[in-house]
């Protein structure tokens, strides 16, 4: 009795890992005739073949010997890689060995040891660095495969004597902790199959932590080299492994209707042989007495004239990728049988390749259409198998509509040419590891078996059936259901409708209905069920926190606000004011009476200040009012006296009466403008005089004063004047006043006088020739002036009344980038803050806030995982008591599993029938 789990939707297969041939090691007795080479490319693959295929055969007697097509040495990529591996190295590993005399293949095998760590830093080397390592992954298990197209045939014991290049036995041992103390610390997983698929194989180990594997392959098969007189067959040992993966460990769900499989092995009853490799025989042999070759593949042999070649038309074809003949007609490969006649049988057995058995629901069967081909009726049988112990599920002997551990699932009429493809809906979902498919030929009289594909689908359900040869007795159902938003909401199981119902089914009926669940309250109210779930409840009554925050170099925020109005405004001063209401308005309860008295009263004062400048300079300003004095009085052509200019002229060089005036009138001077092109300011001037002329007499005196103005007197210009037959009367009369003066203000404030002419400081500036008398005589004063004025206003309003109305629509969109630079050294600055929050207060809102606390594969997700008790005995069907053939537990799943990831397991004991003991 052998207690087992069954785990129909669970994979375990995660990612390749890079193998290079320079880190494995091959050990043992075959160490120096094994090659292990490096691949990159299923399309560059490179192998031995000329020692793996026969080579020129003759396909009838007396016929011309017929070379292999160059497409039979290829090996396309399987169709059912589990993960993508389109660039991740991989090996090849083949061996040929000698002619096989007797059976030695027990003792052949040979070893290999696989640096894992070396391969993932010869694979960071070959990226360029781009890759670092972090630690290897969990080992899930070995990825292989065989050469599907090798020629064979069926043994008596139920072997294939090619077995598709696989060694019947594999052994897989690593060691997490290397210790010498200790000779056998280590753990081992063996796997010895009598019959191989030619798919993909999976040998699952489990979440293995270790950098080394090691890798054992004994029990060679036997490849064909030729059948040579009386139906010897000259073969010789060998093994050719096309890929080898290590697979990293990565536990998921597995719920899609594909299925792939592999084909253990194909055979023909009655055997023909006309052509295929068996034809190969001497014409004086008798090859269909000869039981070497009463198993052979059935695969037909197609040939071509020009050139001459044979093109093979193999069986596994169908469940792999098929090979491209350009010498073909339909230029693809495609399983063709021998010529069949009424009544004969053909059957292929074929194996699950994933590491662990799906619920199959049905196979579907194509094949192709065309113009021309003779419409043929088939009869169409499938079978699970279930072989006891040791016993090959291929047995020449017992074929499966012979044989007691095989059922019936499905028996169906087709007619080829007619319908496409052929679906074979099982009339029990079935866990077998092995199907029997039973093809016999119907009609027309003779003809061929040609098929395309051949697919498996698995069921929407999982289903525990009573097997054929085996006792089983189911203990407990478990279930794992995992989704991001599984526990949401308690009367339901995720966003989408699921529903998980067990059933105890008794000729395809439901007996009794085990458990069901419709809700996560049905689940969690069962006592082995729990949740792990994403979601608590977050109440905080206070919370102070300093913290201290970062600015990065480079950082910026960018911030939008938007805002609009719309609405009326009114304003009113005075007591006659009245508002009055557009038509139309929305007022929103405003009212239109308003009795008030506003007043508005303003007062203002301003204040002005002028300043009036003097002359560009002092001297030439006094030397300006001598001359034009001059010009008024002499004439137009009178000079300045020189004592004067030189003086005037001295004067100035010796003071800073001019000193840094231009300087000061260069910054507003325009391009090539010079100070002589600015305007003059002359000051004011104010002049008056009588409607009658000046006497010739005073003219002449005032000229004879200005003449020598540094040796007349005031005294001898009165005598002058009072001597003057016509002056004298009036200045006796008039009391007239003649005198001279001359003043300038030195920046030094250093007064110099000169009689009659002075010159004195203050500040002030005045130069000029005054005569004063009564009104009747004229009066001449020039005056340049120098000071400031000012003036002050006052101002004063009152606004009795005023009224405004205005209707304000307005709309404001704010963009601003705020950017935070490092220093120079690019350190970033630093923000220190204190906060404190009081919550809770009157009026907050609270809400359930979910957390994250439960992670599966690195997302957050919930969880519900349980087991239920289910005892249920399932006895063997083919045992001599009489029991019900189609009992089942199952496992239904009515609307799907949508984005949920669902896995279901059963752990049974089993025991093998003993009937036949």
């Amino acid at each position: 009795m052998i207690r087992t789990r069954l785990l129909p939707l669970r994979t375990t297969v995660g990612q390749p890992l890079p193998l290079f041939p320079q880190a494995v090691t091959v050990r043992g007795p075959l160490a120096g005739e094994v090659t292990v080479a490096g691949q990159q490319s299923f399309a560059a693959i490179d192998l031995p073949y000329d020692g793996m295929l026969p080579g020129t055969l003759t396909l009838s007697t007396g016929s011309q010997p017929y070379p292999p097509a160059d497409e039979i040495r290829s090996y396309p990529m399987p169709p059912d890689l589990p993960f993508q591996a389109s660039s991740m190295p991989f090996l090849t590993v083949h061996w040929l060995g000698p002619q096989v005399d007797k059976d030695i293949s027990r003792t052949l095998w040979f070893e290999l040891d696989i640096d894992l760590a070396q391969s993932m830093a010869l694979y960071n080397q070959m990226l360029g660095g781009k890759v670092p390592v972090r630690g290897l992954p969990a080992i899930g298990g070995l990825c292989f495969g065989g050469y599907p197209y090798l020629p064979y045939y069926v043994t008596p014991e139920g072997q294939n004597s090619a077995n598709f290049g696989l060694p019947r036995e594999i052994r897989v041992s690593w060691q997490a902790t290397p210790d010498d103390d200790f000779l056998d610390a280590e753990t081992a997983l063996t796997r010895q199959e009598m019959a191989s698929h030619s798919g993909v194989h999976l040998l699952a180990t489990g979440p293995v932590g270790t950098g080394r594997l090691r890798i054992r392959f004994a029990d060679m098969p036997r490849l064909i080299l030729r059948l040579a007189h009386r139906g010897k067959l000259l073969e010789r040992w060998g093994c050719i492994i096309p890929f080898l993966y290590v697979y990293a460990y990565q536990e998921g769900t597995r719920y899609r209707p594909h299925v792939p499989l592999g084909l253990v092995a194909a055979t023909h009853r009655p055997a023909k042989i006309e052509r295929s490799y068996a034809s190969t025989l001497d014409p004086a042999a008798s090859p269909d007495t000869s039981d070497a070759v009463a198993g052979i593949a059935p695969d037909l042999l197609l040939t071509t004239g020009v050139p001459l070649r044979y093109h093979p038309m193999t069986a596994a074809s169908l469940v792999g990728t098929p090979r491209s003949y350009a010498a073909v007609p339909g230029a693809t490969e495609m399983f063709m049988s021998q010529r069949m006649e009424a009544g004969d049988r053909l059957h292929l057995v074929v194996e699950q390749t994933e590491e662990h058995a799906r619920c199959l629901a049905g196979l579907v069967l194509d094949y192709p259409k065309e113009a021309g081909q003779d419409v043929c009726d088939l009869e169409v049988r499938v079978f699970a198998l279930d072989p006891m112990g040791g016993v090959s599920p291929v047995d020449p002997d017992r074929p499966a509509d012979d044989d007691r551990y095989a059922q019936l699932l499905v028996l169906q009429r087709i007619r080829s040419w007619d319908q496409r493809p052929a679906v074979l809906r099982f009339t029990r979902p079935t866990l077998a590891r092995w199907l029997a498919v039973a093809i016999t030929w119907l009609g027309p009289a003779k003809g061929h078996v040609i098929l395309t594909r051949l697919h498996a689908r698995q069921s929407a359900h999982v289903a525990v059936a009573a097997r054929r040869g085996h006792t089983q007795k189911v203990r407990a159902l478990g279930f794992r259901i995992i989704g991001d938003r599984l526990a949401d909401d308690y009367a339901a199981l995720g966003d989408q409708p699921f529903s998980l119902v067990v059933e105890h089914a008794v000729g395809g009926d439901a007996k009794a209905v085990l458990f069901e669940a419709n809700s996560l309250v049905d689940l969690v109210r069962q006592p082995g069920v729990r949740l792990f779930a994403n979601q608590r409840y977050l109440e905080t009554v206070r919370d102070v926190s300093q913290e201290s925050a970062g600015i990065l170099d480079t950082s910026y925020e960018r911030r939008r606000s938007e805002s609009g109005s719309y609405g009326w405004r009114r304003s009113e001063t005075g007591k006659e004011a009245n508002w009055v209401v557009p038509a139309g308005a929305q007022l929103d309860g405003a009212t239109d009476v308003s009795n008030g008295d506003f007043r508005v009263e303003q007062a203002s004062e301003t204040r002005s200040h002028n300043a009036h400048l003097g002359g560009p300079s002092v001297a030439d300003q006094v030397r300006s009012t001598i001359e034009d004095l001059g010009e008024i009085i002499m004439g137009a052509d009178w000079e300045l006296p020189d004592a004067v200019d030189t003086f005037l002229t001295v004067g100035a060089a010796s003071t800073a009466l001019s000193s840094g005036w231009d300087d000061l009138w260069t910054c507003l001077l325009q391009d090539g403008q010079q100070i002589a092109d600015l305007l003059e300011i002359k000051g004011l001037r104010n002049f008056s005089a009588p409607a009658y002329a000046y006497p010739a007499t005073f003219v002449e005196a005032v000229a004879g004063v200005l003449a020598n103005p540094l040796g007349t007197g005031e005294d001898d210009l009165a005598a002058m004047i009072t001597s003057n037959p016509v002056l004298g009367p009036m200045y006796a009369i008039q009391g007239l006043s003649i005198g001279t003066n001359l003043g300038a203000s030195f920046n030094q404030g250093v007064g110099v006088g000169i009689p009659p002419i002075t010159f004195s400081g203050g500040g002030a500036m005045s130069s000029g020739v005054s005569i004063s008398a009564s009104p009747q005589l004229p009066t001449l004063v020039h005056t340049s002036t120098t000071g400031s004025a000012g003036t002050i206003t006052l101002q004063t309003s009152r606004q009795a009344c005023a009224y405004t109305q205005m209707l304000d629509r307005g709309y404001d969109d704010t963009q601003t980038l705020v950017r935070y630079p490092g220093d120079a050294e690019g350190v970033a600055g630093r923000h220190d803050r204190v906060v404190t929050r009081d919550l809770l207060q009157p009026g907050t809102e609270r809400e359930r806030r979910a957390g994250v606390a439960v992670h599966w594969q690195g997302r957050p997700q919930d969880i519900v995982t349980g087991t239920l008790p289910i005892p249920l005995d399932l006895p063997a069907t083919a045992g001599k008591m009489y029991r019900t053939t189609d009992e089942s537990l199952r496992v239904r799943f009515p609307n799907g599993i949508g984005e949920l990831a669902v896995d279901v397991w059963v752990d049974l004991t089993v025991e093998v029938l003993r009937d036949d003991y």
